[in-house]
């Protein structure tokens, strides 16, 4: 049987380009030397989007559960839903969140049971799926594993971790206070340690107003508790700095001095890092016992069944959700027994 691991990849919504750039995915034969796909979806879907893109053959085995053995460079496809419901591209359809979600619970469940390694999440439309107050993959899966969830973005050139999400920008101040921006900031610190690699990650915040406030000429929030949460990390012996003014942080190229950076809400964090990582960004769920990944896009209802996704952002997130197991194996190898170091007391000298 492979060793290679498992990922397991639910179908978003397939009324939007998700199992598109999925199927566009695995329809490279390298990727069967990387890892064993497990795809959450049915065969009627796997065929109407392969033919909608006329994409070849993709080789894929029908199984009843992710911890069934499935011939090697295949894809296994365990079919959460009977049904079959129309596809209309385009089309935001409740019918269709349904889906969407059975796909997305058949991945935690198979997460929860060690059936994956990892989970890769194509996008859905968040209006469409049957829960109350659901706001996106993230919070969802947090939820699952009764875990506090930080969003980070990952790219080449630039990381952008969320203290916020989807929040309403007149609300932000609210939601945030020194102790809340200092759990997210040491949660970012963790991922970097155990995901990334790195062993004394470079951190940058920054400010919510203009200027970092000019000393509080318009807003406090520098002053009451961004510059208070900076503090106490950096007296913690971590590695932050901030609270720097967004516009000449970018603009200067300053982020290019550190490992990540911890926006404060959506669009501050998400604007300069979709200009730099369109293509290749990967939104990856850190604070969570499992690994899950994503692209950094949404369903692009405008170009859905045209054959023109760009799969590169989900081919990012495969690769990342890869690599970010075989960093986690090789830290919880390193950190198993550390070694204990015993100093020998100096004699005294005549």
């Amino acid at each position: 049987m492979s060793s290679l691991p498992k990922i397991g990849i639910t179908c978003g919504d397939l009324n939007g380009i998700g199992m598109e750039v999925v199927l566009k995915t695995l329809a490279d034969p390298a990727i069967f030397d990387m890892c064993r796909p497990v795809l959450f979806t049915s065969s009627r879907s796997i065929s109407y989007h392969r033919k909608a893109c006329e994409l070849g053959e993709i080789p894929y085995s029908i199984v009843s559960s992710a911890a069934e053995t499935c011939p090697d460079k295949r894809v296994a496809v365990i079919e959460p839903w009977q049904e079959q419901p129309l596809f209309e591209f385009g089309k935001a359809d409740s019918a269709i969140g349904t889906l969407a979600l059975m796909s997305l619970d058949a991945g935690i469940a198979a997460l929860k049971e060690g059936q994956i390694d990892a989970l890769v999440t194509a996008p859905l439309n968040k209006n469409t799926i049957p829960v109350e107050g659901f706001t996106g993959h993230t919070g969802y899966i947090a939820q699952a594993f009764d875990a506090k969830p930080l969003m980070l973005l990952s790219g080449s050139t630039l990381r952008v971790a969320l203290a916020t999400e989807h929040v309403a920008l007149k609300d932000v101040s609210a939601h945030l206070t020194a102790e809340k921006l200092q759990a997210k900031i040491e949660l970012l610190t963790a991922a970097l340690v155990q995901d990334y690699a790195i062993q004394n990650p470079r951190i940058a915040v920054l400010a919510m107003n203009p200027h970092a406030s000019d000393n509080g000429a318009f807003g406090r929030e520098e002053q009451e508790w961004i510059l208070p949460a900076v503090e106490a990390l950096q007296a913690n012996g971590k590695i932050v700095y901030g609270p720097y003014a967004a516009d000449g942080f970018f603009g200067a190229g300053t982020y290019k001095s550190f490992d990540a950076v911890m926006a404060l809400y959506h669009d501050q964090g998400l604007i300069p890092f979709k200009m730099a990582h369109f293509e290749d960004g990967v939104n990856v769920t850190c604070g969570l016992p499992v690994v899950r990944t994503s692209p950094d896009h949404g369903v692009a209802y405008d170009v859905a069944g045209k054959n023109c996704a760009d799969p590169s952002s989900f081919r990012a997130a495969l690769f990342e959700a890869l690599d970010i197991i075989r960093r986690r194996a090789a830290h919880a190898e390193a950190t198993l027994r550390p070694l204990e170091i015993k100093v020998k007391p100096k004699k005294d000298r005549d």
